[in-house]
């Protein structure tokens, strides 16, 4: 599974540079990404039906090359509806977390994949205007950052008082430092 973004930047890049006139895309199209996350976008167009097993071109690859940014959201939603059928059929706007996660694991979807294809799946839904509910939405996003981690001291020690913020003006004086120490 490949980020949301990531397949409409490929599909972008088609549309600049073409779909080979040969019918057969294959990972040297996207020579800017690294090897892992072109093989993702050959495994994501073919899960997808926009390339067969052999990655020749199917007739929705050109049809969303060339659409504009809305027709291309309307022919997603409908991709995303059919190979998710399963999942899209669960209320969606009232889903848990964990029932998504089982919809997923029914899918043979385990380990870490299972999270990238939620968060695919999720964003294709919010882009696409397939309703999903926001204790889904608001919970798995691509860009929330790790809550800052508490600083390690060596030895295990922890750190009993806080220095002065610095850059406030404030002067400590050496004798303060040393009752410090």
């Amino acid at each position: 599974y490949v980020p949301y973004a990531t397949l409409i930047s490929s599909l972008e890049n088609l549309r600049t540079h073409g779909i080979p006139g040969t019918g057969k895309i294959d990972k040297s199209i996207w020579d800017t990404q690294s090897g892992a996350i072109q093989g993702q976008l050959l495994i994501a167009l073919r899960f997808l039906g926009l390339i067969d097993d052999k990655n020749r071109v199917l007739p929705g690859l050109p049809l969303l090359v060339k659409a504009s940014p809305e027709e291309r959201k309307a022919l997603l939603k409908k991709i995303i509806e059919d190979k998710y059928k399963s999942v899209v059929s669960l209320d969606l706007t009232t889903i848990s977390q964990g029932q998504l996660e089982d919809a997923f694991r029914a899918l043979n979807i385990s380990g870490s994949t299972l999270l990238r294809a939620i968060r695919f799946f999720v964003k294709a839904c919010q882009e696409c205007g397939i309703p999903i509910s926001k204790r889904i939405s608001e919970r798995v996003r691509g860009s929330v950052s790790a809550a800052p981690r508490k600083r390690k001291f060596p030895n295990g020690a922890k750190r009993e008082h806080e220095d002065p913020p610095s850059g406030n003006g404030a002067q400590v004086s050496p004798k303060a430092l040393e009752d410090k120490l």
